[in-house]
């Protein structure tokens, strides 16, 4: 396993190899990646050695010229970090920490979480599988459930891959849907798992803090989203699961 960087520069002229782990019946994969300033980076995943899989993330406090291997209480499937905290999960259950990775603690109020996105220090949104969706307004103390709207006869066949604001009041929900006869089980580690999904499912904040759905057909639900500066949702070119 391997981190690159790249300065302001061309990136073929930039890429510089940041850490290296070569560790003899050991594997080191990493799924998930976040600064929270200039200097404090923290990727998170999973290490595999001697046949056992634990959660491991590497933290730098220098801007990425070096890395510390850390445990995790669990291997993470996904990672979440900003100025004020830490999030990551496995897939099902998510973890917190408010020291930059020296400790964490379990939310015990999510559950099916596939992503953890924060506007602002108080408000967030926890995202996940079978049309799950959390809300926080202090920091992630507390969290509700939001209604998507979505019919309870589809709810199973509906998982929530990622999520991005571009200001207080304008984002965006991205997932997918599958036919409600295949089983949706968890993301996990490997991501949803059957049929190819149906339709990209879109929900956007509007001003009056209701979310509006939106679909449309894609050949798969494993993308990311980021917004253009047009206010316009532009996702990656999905790929096969």
């Amino acid at each position: 396993m391997a981190l690159t960087a790249a300065g302001n520069l061309p990136a073929a002229d930039r890429l510089a190899l940041e850490y290296f782990y070569d560790k003899d019946e050991s594997a080191l994969s990493l799924y998930g990646l976040g600064f929270a300033d200039d200097r404090r980076g923290m990727a998170g995943g999973v290490l595999t050695e001697n046949g056992r899989t634990r959660g491991a993330a590497l933290v730098t406090s220098d801007g990425g010229r070096s890395w510390a291997l850390h445990d995790l209480p669990a291997p993470a499937a996904w990672l979440y970090v900003d100025a004020r905290s830490a999030w990551f999960g496995d897939g099902d259950r998510v973890w917190r920490s408010s020291d930059f990775g020296s400790s964490w603690v379990r939310a015990r109020d999510l559950a099916r979480i596939s992503r953890v996105y924060f506007a602002d220090a108080q408000r967030g949104w926890a995202i996940g599988w079978r049309d799950t969706v959390f809300a926080t307004s202090d920091g992630g103390e507390h969290w509700r459930a939001v209604d998507t709207g979505t019919d309870k006869s589809r709810r199973d066949a509906i998982s929530y891959a990622d999520m991005v604001f571009i200001d207080g009041q304008h984002g965006l929900i991205a997932g997918g849907t599958r036919p409600a006869r295949a089983q949706l089980p968890s993301p996990g580690l490997d991501g949803p798992r059957g049929r190819p999904a149906r339709d990209a499912l879109g929900h956007r904040l509007a001003p009056d803090w209701r979310w509006r759905q939106h679909l449309d057909a894609v050949e798969s639900i494993r993308f990311r989203v980021r917004f253009t500066d047009q206010r316009g949702a532009r996702r990656n070119r999905p790929g096969l699961n």
